[in-house]
This record gives C-alpha cells, structure tokens and sequence, in this order.
C-alpha cells in the first residue's frame, strides 16, 4: 500500500492501473482496503474528492 500511496502522488497513472501494479484485480477492492489503510480514499490523493 505504500507502494501504491507513492504511485498515486508522483504518476498520472489511472487509479486502476495502479491497484493492478500492486496485486489488485480489482480496483473497488484496492481502494477499499487503501481506505483502511490510510483512512481516505485513492481518489483524495489525486484531488478527485472533497476532505
């Protein structure tokens, strides 16, 4: 997931693509457990979303 958090803040790479580079097939998966990871969604990181 750190891996992912890195990706997310130095690529424009889709969200998706990136959960698949980390072992996610699924990216509802990957951002639900990037959520329990660090208590906000993958989409806040990239802007996507209010706080």
């Amino acid at each position: 997931m750190t891996a992912a958090l890195t990706l997310l803040q130095v690529t424009d790479r889709p969200i998706a693509d990136i959960a698949f580079q980390v072992a996610y097939s699924s990216a509802s998966r990957f951002s639900a457990r990037f959520k329990r990871r660090f208590g906000f969604l993958p989409a806040l990181v990239r802007g996507e979303l209010d706080a």
